[in-house]
């Protein structure tokens, strides 16, 4: 297996070193693959430490948010996958800057992650009394539609309209 090593002229200037060391041409191409061997071992990340820990923030993020709608008992199933919809979009946009090759410094990484989070977090499950105001306001309006309707019937006489509203 690779060792993640950090690159720096060390292990190329020992190779040379060896190989400048060396008495025979059996021990300089030993030396040789000795060096090719340890700079072949040098794995270059293809990641970074606080680019992973920004997006499993931002996954978390929208795991806990998606139960928490699941869990939800006073919104309809479609009103809940619109809200999971929309923390998915939330998380993706999130994921999105964590991943542009200009979000490479870690502050940048940590307001993508912090901005991720929030947009998730802003998704919210309408409480009971977000949807009662809804649902009573729908009623006025359609009581206003209704007197409107009424009051404009130029078949009743002022006695019936005021029966009916």
């Amino acid at each position: 297996s690779k060792k993640t090593l950090t690159f720096d002229q060390g292990t190329g200037e020992n190779a040379k070193q060896n190989i400048a060391n060396a008495t025979t041409p059996a021990e300089v191409t030993t030396a040789q693959d000795a060096g090719v061997n340890a700079i072949d071992k040098i794995n270059v990340p293809t990641t970074s430490p606080v680019k992973d820990a920004a997006n499993k923030a931002i996954d978390e993020a929208l795991k806990n948010k998606t139960a928490a709608i699941n869990k939800a008992d006073n919104i309809t199933d479609q009103e809940k996958q619109d809200l999971i919809k929309q923390a998915t979009k939330a998380a993706n946009t999130a994921h999105g800057q964590t991943s542009t090759k200009q979000t490479t410094t870690p502050g940048l990484l940590i307001t993508a992650k912090i901005n991720g989070e929030r947009a998730i977090a802003d998704v919210t499950v309408p409480g009971l009394s977000d949807i009662k105001k809804e649902s009573t306001d729908l009623i006025n309006r359609t009581l206003d539609k209704k007197k409107d309707e009424i009051n404009n019937a130029s078949n009743l006489s002022n006695d019936e309209k005021q029966q009916l509203i």
